[in-house]
């Protein structure tokens, strides 16, 4: 459940947030090229954010004395025989979440295998400076990757310059690439609205991009709206390609024909960038401190003191150390720090005299083999 909150849920706000911003502010603007930065910046911020240690700036133990703010590891008490388990929610929550990510990651894989499938079936060929891929039966004209696929037998002649000029477009500039990072944005998101909403905005963004180029390079306009409209039921086209015929025709028409966006609207990407930044990054903060396992695995459930002459045992990276060097630790350096207030946990460490144990464990050490090793002795005491 910790991965499900320290992780997801500040990722998917921050998803949230780029494509709101994008939706309401940016989509109406006619900076295609910025936008379509802007919405890749957003997927590769969103999945980086969580992942960011904002610990040198939130510090979640602060204060003197760490040994006295640690969290109880005391064993918990059997259950009895016959006693009925309490549903693990958050292990319910882990599988669904996975088996989603497994389904929506194998229907990549499904689709990307269909287009090799189309790329095996087609022969090179090419039409004046443009080459392509001649495929059979009814289909969209469409690009994967470097390659244009297409069908002349179902164009007029006449159409088939502006198709390919459109396709050229997609290719040169990599648009498959946007494409493939929404899909995988998508597969570790899909139970958000908004991933799939983001994937629409990409594929969305860059048909207004490509519309934009083909007709700065000199294409006629009414020329090249007529023949989007006589392509818009030329057939289907697999899922991932970009392809000429789009469903927003009507709204590809209209930000053709809309007057470019002035350039002191260029400040309102300054503007939303920080703001989205910042509070994608309190969101982070704010999980992190309502649910410190992220950070620090545990959080005080209890204040614990042993008597000033008690004998108590401190290990520091599972390695034996002293009550100063513990207390002089950083708390931003912490992963955890354990209490064990049994003496036979501290006898199965060679001394039945201590009354308990502490174990403080840095992050930088919490997966070296010392660490694992008195793990897993205290384990089997």
């Amino acid at each position: 459940m910790s991965f499900l909150l320290t992780y997801l849920l500040p990722a998917n706000v921050a998803l949230v947030l780029f494509y709101g911003a994008y939706r309401l502010v940016l989509r109406r603007l006619t900076f295609y090229g910025l936008n379509r930065l802007f919405l890749a910046f957003g997927i590769v911020f969103s999945a980086a954010c969580p992942a960011i240690d904002l610990s040198g700036w939130h510090r979640q133990y602060p204060g003197p004395g760490l040994s006295r703010l640690v969290a109880a590891a005391q064993p918990a008490p059997p259950a009895a025989a016959g006693a009925a388990q309490p549903t693990d929610y958050a292990s319910l929550l882990g599988v669904v979440f996975w088996v989603g990510v497994a389904l929506m990651a194998g229907r990549l894989v499904v689709r990307l295998l269909a287009l090799y499938r189309v790329h095996r079936r087609s022969a090179g060929d090419r039409s004046g400076p443009y080459a392509y891929r001649r495929v059979a039966g009814k289909v969209a004209p469409f690009s994967f990757w470097q390659t244009i696929y297409l069908n002349p037998d179902c164009h007029n002649p006449a159409d088939l310059p502006a198709i390919l000029q459109h396709e050229q477009v997609h290719v040169r500039e990599w648009h498959t690439l946007d494409l493939l990072l929404a899909e995988l944005a998508l597969i570790g998101c899909w139970f958000n609205p908004a991933a799939w909403a983001f994937k629409s905005a990409v594929a969305e963004n860059l048909e207004f991009r490509t519309d934009q180029r083909v007709l700065g390079d000199g294409a006629d306009r009414k020329t090249y709206q007529y023949s989007l409209l006589t392509i818009s039921h030329s057939g289907p086209v697999p899922a991932l390609a970009n392809h000429f015929n789009f469903t927003t025709l009507k709204t590809r028409i209209a930000m053709m024909n809309k007057p470019q966006t002035a350039r002191r609207h260029v400040t309102k990407y300054a503007l939303l960038l920080p703001l989205i930044v910042a509070l994608a990054f309190t969101t982070t903060l704010a999980v992190g401190q309502d649910h410190p396992t992220a950070a620090h695995h545990a959080e005080p459930s209890q204040t614990l003191t042993f008597a000033d002459d008690a004998r108590v045992l401190y290990y520091l990276d599972g390695h034996p150390t002293e009550k100063a060097v513990v207390d002089k630790l950083d708390t931003a350096d912490l992963e955890k720090i354990e209490v064990f207030k049994h003496k036979n946990v501290a006898a199965g460490l060679g001394d039945p005299q201590a009354e308990g144990l502490i174990v403080a464990t840095t992050k930088k050490n919490k997966d070296s083999a010392a660490v694992r090793a008195l793990n897993e002795k205290i384990k089997n005491l």
